[in-house]
Order: C-alpha cells, then sequence, then structure tokens
C-alpha cells in the first residue's frame, strides 16, 4: 500500500525542481557577479594606493605609467598642500547581466607627500 501512495506522488520533485532552479540559478548567477565586482573594486583601490604612494615619493612617471596601463583604469591626480591623490576609474558590468553593463567602478586613495 506505501507503495502506491508514493507511485501517486511521482514527478512532484521533478516538478518542483524545474519550478526552482531558475530562481537558483538567478541568485547564484548574482553572487558571483557582485564578487567579481567587489574583486575588481579591491584592485582598483590597490592600484590606487600603490600609485599615490609613487607619485608622493616622486617616483618617475614612466613607472606610474605602466602600473596604470597595468590596471587598465583612467588615472586623475589631484595635488593638495601635503597631499598627492590618485583616483582610478573603470567601467564595469556584471557577469551575465547586461542591463547593468554601464556601472563604473573607481577609487581614490591620498598618500602624504614625502
Amino acid at each position: 500500500m506505501a507503495l502506491q501512495r508514493l507511485s501517486g506522488e511521482q514527478g512532484a520533485v521533478t516538478a518542483e525542481l524545474a519550478v526552482a532552479l531558475p530562481a537558483v540559478m538567478l541568485v547564484v548567477g548574482l553572487i558571483l557577479a557582485v564578487g567579481q565586482w567587489q574583486l575588481q573594486q579591491q584592485r582598483l583601490l590597490v592600484s590606487a594606493a600603490t600609485i599615490a604612494r609613487a607619485l608622493a615619493r616622486g617616483e618617475s612617471q614612466d613607472l606610474v605609467d605602466e602600473w596604470v596601463l597595468q590596471s587598465q583604469a583612467r588615472l586623475e591626480v589631484s595635488y593638495g598642500s601635503n597631499l598627492v591623490c590618485a583616483r582610478l576609474s573603470q567601467a564595469s558590468s556584471l557577469l551575465g547581466f547586461q542591463k547593468f553593463a554601464d556601472l563604473k567602478v573607481s577609487e581614490q586613495q591620498c598618500a602624504q607627500k614625502q
């Protein structure tokens, strides 16, 4: 008798999985895309800090240009009375989410002149 009850529910799990799978995949995709965006932001933060410190120490412009090329970002430098600030900005898109293709990641770091 127990076998007859189970056979009446055959396919129910498959149907539930078919309904839930797209939502699960969307959540996983969003998590991966936001993680990629955060990694890109972290790389820009480290690069901006490195460039700001190099400019504050008076390193050669060729070295700074090489770092900017490696980061594939746009550099804006501003000088204060005792500070050098480097802002790196870069276009970003969330992997698989073309609606958010116009996102921009930007980081600014400052260093004291030496």
